[in-house]
């Protein structure tokens, strides 16, 4: 999934650079077998070539200067899911 460019939070006055835009593939396989009615398993991987980005930024005034600056919030880099759902 691609997003472009967003702005800092608190910018209000359009100074600062924007947040870069960034690519992130997510892969999964789901699989029902035919022998267990209801039964649904899946596993996943997110950001799977683990692109460093972040989604979320904001102007802060960190200590110890209280000068202010762009601050991110870094994004999930890989994880993994596994998981399993039944229906009656």
């Amino acid at each position: 999934r691609y997003t472009g460019e967003m702005p800092i939070g608190g910018d209000y006055a359009n100074e600062l650079d924007n947040l870069s835009a960034y690519t992130v593939a997510d892969i999964s396989l789901r699989y029902t077998p035919g022998s267990i009615d209801g039964l649904d398993v899946f596993i996943a991987v997110n950001n799977a070539f683990g692109e460093k980005y972040s989604s979320l930024g904001y102007v802060g005034y960190p200590p110890p200067e209280y000068a202010r600056e762009q601050v991110y919030y870094p994004s999930p880099e890989r994880n993994f899911k596994i998981g399993a759902s039944f229906k009656f």
